[in-house]
């Protein structure tokens, strides 16, 4: 009788490289799973923490007077929880009054705005910081703003914070 060898692996050791093959895979799948969605979470969490700051963010145009030209003041109260800073202000041209001036246009504050603050007990201070006008929570300031305007004209103001909210108030010149 002739016996044969057989060579192989045998059964136990066959297991033990699967399971080792399958840890190490696995492993693998899980720290890029992982760090992806770390990435995504910590993306999202920015996205609504800012959108929160944002949604407190509350102010509106208590009057706009349009002083000597080219000269306009408005006057902004925050009665919002969180501070305001005021970013920008457009001026949309909706008639067209004198000859020279557009029927429709946009006109950009291109520089910071003179600020004039507006004494009292509620707001005893505002601020000019980083090309943004500072409004504290619940408070009001007046922001001299030059525009030369015409007189009679229809004007929406466009106010735009560096959250990224804006108001439009309608204005008559």
């Amino acid at each position: 009788m002739k016996v044969t060898r057989r060579r192989g692996l045998s059964p136990i050791i066959a297991e033990l490289l699967l399971i080792a093959i399958t840890v190490t895979v696995g492993s693998t799948f899980f720290f890029v799973g992982t760090q992806s969605i770390g990435g995504y979470a910590n993306g999202f969490s920015l996205l609504f923490g800012k959108s929160g700051s944002a949604a407190q963010e509350i102010y509106v145009v208590e009057y706009a007077q349009f002083a000597a030209t080219p000269t306009v003041n408005i006057t902004i109260r925050n009665v919002g929880y969180v501070e305001v800073q005021l970013a920008s202000v457009n001026f949309f041209n909706l008639t067209d009054v004198v000859s020279g001036h557009p029927t429709s246009g946009i006109y950009t504050l291109t520089t910071t705005p003179a600020l004039t603050v507006v004494r009292s007990t509620a707001s005893p201070y505002c601020s000019v910081a980083g090309g943004a006008v500072l409004i504290p929570i619940q408070s009001f300031c007046t922001v001299s703003v030059p525009f030369d305007w015409s007189s009679g004209a229809t004007y929406n103001l466009v106010l735009s914070t560096q959250r990224g909210n804006s108001i439009v108030v309608q204005e008559i010149a």
